[in-house]
């Protein structure tokens, strides 16, 4: 199993201080995306959301087709953690 935890994402505004959240925007976008990708494969897996702290967790079996998935969400994370790392953490567990 891996579990993908994604969490402060929520927490982000634009710089010139506007309403619109663009770094959650696109992080729930990709988990969103995952989690599609994992209900048309019919393959299971647990998901838990932290209103409380603003998480996001991902527990995915080690199915191959699974893991193609993780990885291509977890490095579009890690693109977005790059460029805007003061409000959003990806913890992996394997």
């Amino acid at each position: 199993m891996q579990l993908l935890h994604v969490e402060g994402h929520a927490n982000s505004r634009t710089l010139r201080g506007g309403r619109y959240d663009l770094v959650c925007c696109a992080v729930s976008t990709v988990m969103n995306n995952l989690l599609e990708g994992f209900d048309l494969l019919g393959k299971g897996h647990l998901t838990s959301v932290n209103k409380k702290d603003n998480s996001v967790r991902v527990q995915s079996e080690n199915e191959p087709t699974q893991q193609v998935l993780m990885q291509a969400a977890i490095r579009t994370l890690e693109g977005i953690e790059e460029q805007h790392a003061k409000f959003l953490e990806i913890h992996m567990e394997v």
